[in-house]
């Protein structure tokens, strides 16, 4: 994994890109000297390149998955932040989509995927409505 401030500086440098209309394959020069390597990257790309490389930059882990992909339980609970007894009563309880193969069970990574980003977006809302609220005062004790 790259250090966060290769993230940054790598992110610092494809934001052009993202602001104006491109040509639909690009040329990505990766290296230094005779071992650089030139590949062409289809333009689609690039928004999902700023995510991760947005992750990467403030300190976080990627991880990839294909949507069609489905995890056990243990899986679910590792990239979820919770234990393999939560998710699978998540499951039990029909807060989570899932389905059994044989005694397993088995959840699907794009709805893995949408629990984390739901989660992400209350936690960004409430960390705004925290910012904008004005700061407690305090209770002052009466003097004897």
């Amino acid at each position: 994994m790259p250090s966060s401030e290769d993230a940054r500086r790598a992110l610092v440098a494809l934001a052009p890109l993202l602001r104006k209309k491109t040509a639909a394959l690009l040329p990505v020069r990766i290296g230094t000297g005779a071992t650089a390597v030139t590949l062409l990257l289809p333009s689609d790309v690039l928004p999902l390149l700023a995510e991760v490389l947005g992750t990467l930059a403030s300190g976080r882990d990627v991880s990839v998955l294909s949507a069609d992909r489905e995890l056990s339980t243990q899986e679910a609970a590792e990239l979820m932040g919770l234990s393999r007894p939560t998710v699978a009563k998540m499951l039990d309880e029909g807060e989570l989509g899932g389905r059994k193969v044989g005694v397993r069970r088995r959840i699907r990574a794009l709805d893995v995927e949408q629990w984390v980003g739901q989660r992400e977006a209350i936690r960004r809302y409430v960390d705004e409505l925290l910012a904008s609220a004005p700061p407690l005062e305090t209770p002052r004790r009466k003097r004897r």
